[in-house]
């Protein structure tokens, strides 16, 4: 699946290339580049506003309450619930 993803957006990433030819012929290749840059901004601020802090990262700085609360919203309430429960009772 990942390899379908990839040569799925490099097909896209060619058709825009082919579209910005069209509209800006005499553009060169500054528009093509510069479309590039909605993508990787578009990914940056997704990294930076929507996905929480690694709850591993949060334990490593003795915030287990905020570890919590990142684990619960990325694997649901009942899983972060069980593997709190888990690591509070130690190894097997």
């Amino acid at each position: 699946i990942p390899q379908t993803f990839v040569s799925l957006g490099i097909f896209s990433a060619y058709l825009v290339s082919l579209l910005i030819a069209a509209v800006f012929p005499s553009a060169g290749w500054r528009p093509m580049m510069a479309a590039s840059l909605v993508p990787a901004a578009v990914h940056a601020a997704m990294v930076l506003w929507v996905l929480p802090e690694s709850p591993r990262w949060l334990l490593q700085r003795r915030r287990p309450a905020d570890a919590l609360r990142a684990l619960s919203r990325l694997r649901g309430a009942d899983t972060a619930a069980a593997l709190a429960a888990a690591a509070r009772a130690g190894p097997a």
